[in-house]
């Protein structure tokens, strides 16, 4: 979805902010109801903008 809206900027000719990928992905969270993460990424800063708009995250740490 991050890519997407990336590739959308530039296909108008304008060039993309450096912080774009980062408001982007911040955006989608914030949206999120629901967000499956391994508990890694969820205990990283890049979930912060979840911490009260989110009702559920699921984390799955499966065995190998």
């Amino acid at each position: 979805m991050i890519l997407d809206e990336i590739v959308k900027i530039l296909k108008t000719g304008e060039k993309p902010e450096p912080t774009i990928a980062q408001e982007k992905e911040n955006h989608i969270l914030r949206q999120a109801k629901i967000v499956i993460s391994t508990l890694n990424y969820c205990g990283s800063t890049r979930m912060h903008p979840l911490k009260s708009s989110t009702a559920f995250i699921i984390i799955d740490e499966g065995e190998n």
